[in-house]
């Protein structure tokens, strides 16, 4: 495995006909990872083809400029974005005020990623692909995919800079947390003991089958009950959640979070109504066992555990409709609008009044998960897994 990360001295040492062969047709071949600024990419394909100006204006051309550059024969291009920094639409700003965000391009051929980091407005002018290309092969020799790998490098790079007073700090991360400031919850999401289980649930064939309206009716109509009956539970939890906090603002945010879970209870009840399905029909039924078990578990986390447990054991709830509503709301698979009787649960999930609540419950993880102890962080984990699994056990109850 070659790793190459590219400056300008070395192309501008290209100089002679040999040198230049040599470079493109037996070395760039030979690369596992190719990282690279934009002024090198635009330097380098003009010596290879003389075709490209340096006038990048657009988010589309980083991307043509990452293919461009794939084509002479690395395996993956990584195009850093740093000198074309956007705004928060991913648009090319008027006023340095409006800049945003970095987008960095991965290529390998088929994928594109774009891996997205904070501006920091700065003045490091030197080493910054230095630290990409170490931190890449760093990650790459702990045996982690390229993919994965680069997307840490861009987070520990962001943290570095942000946390080094006009110098790149190399040890924010040492010895401290296994994750990137305001990372949590991507670290958590793509550990080993963690992806499996996650996977599994965010792509159960429940959620499929709402997304192509296939799923047989009696089947939602059981869930919509007992995700009812699940509701009052999780205000019970949401409630000692509020009684375990330390501070009015979190006791009246755990007090909005309960009537929040009110106000979707409601709605809940207008959407089972279009089903057939009465509050005295609802509160009649017994719960499954499934709810009785997750609901319960998350209770025993709120007695047992810390606050933050508590929150983990949210989470999986929290998150896990926001990303399946977002992917079947993507997908050109998903059926729609008057074909799929389900349609408006998907919109439900991706209604900005949801999206919103995601968003603060991912800022609330994010903000503590950086007060925890490293020796800490495995045992949240598991409170998460648990309650995934609980919360798998909710589609399951669809294949009974």
């Amino acid at each position: 495995m070659l790793f190459f990360g590219l400056r300008l001295t070395l192309v501008q040492f290209i100089g002679s006909t040999h040198e230049t062969r040599v470079f493109y047709t037996q070395l760039l071949p030979l690369t596992t990872v190719l990282t690279i600024s934009i002024p090198e990419t635009v330097r380098l394909l003009n010596k290879a083809e003389a075709l490209y100006q340096s006038d990048i204006r657009s988010l589309d051309d980083l991307v043509h400029l990452a293919k461009a550059l794939h084509s002479l024969g690395p395996g993956f291009v990584f195009l850093r974005g740093g000198h074309l920094p956007l705004t928060r639409n991913l648009e090319v700003p008027k006023y340095d005020i409006d800049k945003e965000v970095i987008v960095d391009v991965l290529y390998d051929g088929t994928d594109v990623s774009l891996i997205k980091t904070a501006y920091i407005n700065t003045e490091i002018s030197q080493g910054v692909g230095y630290v990409f290309s170490s931190a890449i092969a760093s990650q790459l020799a702990l045996g982690e995919p390229v993919p994965l790998a680069t997307r840490k490098a861009c987070q520990y790079v962001e943290t570095g800079i942000s946390k080094g007073n006009g110098l790149i700090n190399y040890f924010h991360s040492t010895c401290i947390l296994p994750f990137s400031r305001g990372h949590f919850i991507e670290y958590v999401l793509n550990r080993e003991d963690v992806k499996p289980i996650w996977e599994a649930h965010v792509h159960h064939d429940f959620v499929k089958r709402i997304g192509d309206g296939t799923l047989p009716i009696e089947k939602f109509k059981d869930y919509l009950v007992q995700d009812y009956l699940f509701l009052v539970q999780f205000a019970r939890a949401k409630a000692l959640s509020a009684y375990k906090s330390n501070s009015m603002e979190a006791i009246a945010a755990g007090a909005e979070e309960i009537l929040h879970i009110q106000r979707e209870m409601s709605l809940h009840l207008d959407y089972c109504a279009e089903f057939g399905l009465s509050r005295k029909d609802i509160e009649e039924q017994e719960e499954h066992q499934a709810c009785t078990a997750y609901t319960r578990y998350v209770l025993d986390i709120a007695h047992s555990e810390s606050w933050f447990g508590l929150q983990m054991a949210f989470a999986p709830c929290l998150l896990g409709y926001g990303i399946i509503a977002r992917r079947l709301w993507d997908d050109p698979g998903t059926v729609r609008e008057q074909g799929n009787r389900y349609w408006k649960w998907i919109q439900n999930y991706v209604a900005d009044d949801y999206r919103a609540a995601v968003a603060a419950g991912e800022a609330i993880l994010e903000k503590h998960a950086v007060l925890q102890s490293s020796s800490q962080i495995d045992s949240l984990v598991k409170i998460f897994v648990h309650a995934t699994k609980m919360e798998t056990g909710f589609w399951n109850m669809g294949n009974e």
